[in-house]
């Protein structure tokens, strides 16, 4: 073994000129070691910007089956009962201007993923065999020359929090949104609301369909007016309609628990890091805390939603390079991220 030796003056760091005459298990054993620790359970926060469009199909409530038409129902005429299905054709994910606290800069556990990723094909294969999958965030929404950042992620130990839900249209860059701000876009780019891609959803599709924990932030407006002093400004938190969190869960192909985020603008208690989780809300049924009970309600609303919308999806399952329909999960309960000191009502 020979080592450079390390002064005080800037020289080199020591240095094992023999790793690479090490057996291979014992490098990738040391390759491990050298990723950084990364909770489980930790949270990618970002905004949902997509294209999604509903189609009305009168054919399987007429006739029992699915036409497979993708834009449009051969038996559907004005009048006629429909179901409204839902599809895709385009997304992409960015941070909300709302919570500015969150930094694409990344942390220094991001940074060092990414640096040991770069080493060598070795140290590469390492970090993608524990953070399989990659997720691309926009600074904010897009627009020709905005910044953007690839995390890496475990889509079985870490939760996407869906801070917002904006609603885009593929044909049009100045549509209006909900949440985030619409930037003035030059001819060339007023074209398109999304970053050119082919074929078109296919790596937001793939993403949003790997996530097996997905939480969607929540705000109550109740809450929030009984918490605000006399005269006080109401404040501009804008909710996530619960229609529009049930939609977006039928795309999540991978799915096994849904949890609400608790807006700390309505629930000030609660801390961005080091969160509680509660998987079930139905223990807080029984209980009398104002606070509790809206959350409560309000999940056994989407969740029955869910269950009906499910039903109409899989009715009509189909799937073209055009545009996307989902493969919902079963789901039978959802949980929250909550302050800690709601834990000791919990049995």
């Amino acid at each position: 073994m020979s080592t450079i030796g390390e002064d005080t003056d800037g020289q080199l760091p020591p240095v094992f000129a023999g790793f690479s005459t090490l057996p291979m298990e014992i490098r990738v054993i040391i390759w491990s070691l050298a990723m950084p620790h990364v909770p489980k359970g930790r949270t990618i926060e970002v905004a949902v910007c997509h294209d999604l469009q509903s189609v009305k199909h009168s054919c399987h409530l007429e006739t029992g089956k699915f036409c497979g038409s993708y834009s449009s129902c051969v038996a559907y005429l004005d009048g006629h009962p429909f179901s409204e299905v839902d599809i895709i054709t385009d997304g992409y994910f960015a941070l909300d201007p709302d919570f500015p606290l969150v930094d694409l800069g990344g942390s220094a556990v991001e940074d060092q993923l990414q640096a040991l990723s770069l080493l060598c094909r070795e140290s590469r294969d390492t970090v993608c065999k524990q953070y399989s999958q990659t997720i691309r965030v926009h600074r904010e929404m897009w627009r020709a020359g905005v910044r953007t950042r690839t995390v890496r992620y475990d889509p079985g130990s870490d939760v996407l929090i869906i801070q917002n839900i904006n609603h885009l249209n593929s044909s049009h860059g100045d549509q209006q949104t909900t949440g985030m701000p619409v930037h003035e876009a030059t001819s060339a780019e007023a074209t398109t609301a999304f970053p050119k891609h082919t074929p078109a959803s296919a790596t937001f599709r793939q993403t949003l369909s790997t996530f097996q924990n997905v939480a969607f932030r929540y705000a109550s407006l109740d809450v929030l007016s009984d918490a605000l002093e006399p005269g006080q400004v109401d404040s501009e938190v804008v909710p996530i309609a619960n229609d529009d969190i049930v939609r977006l869960m039928t795309f999540m192909s991978s799915m096994k628990s849904c949890y609400l985020w608790l807006d700390s603008t309505c629930w000030p208690e609660v801390q961005m890091s080091g969160l509680s989780r509660v998987e079930d809300l139905a223990i807080f049924s029984d209980m009398l805390s104002f606070e509790q009970l809206i959350i409560s309600e309000d999940a056994d609303q989407i969740l029955q939603l869910y269950k009906h919308r499910v039903e109409r999806v899989r009715a009509h399952t189909g799937e073209s390079a055009e545009s996307w329909y989902p493969n919902p999960q079963d789901l039978d309960h959802m949980g929250c991220y909550v302050p800690n000191s709601w834990l000791e009502f919990i049995d």
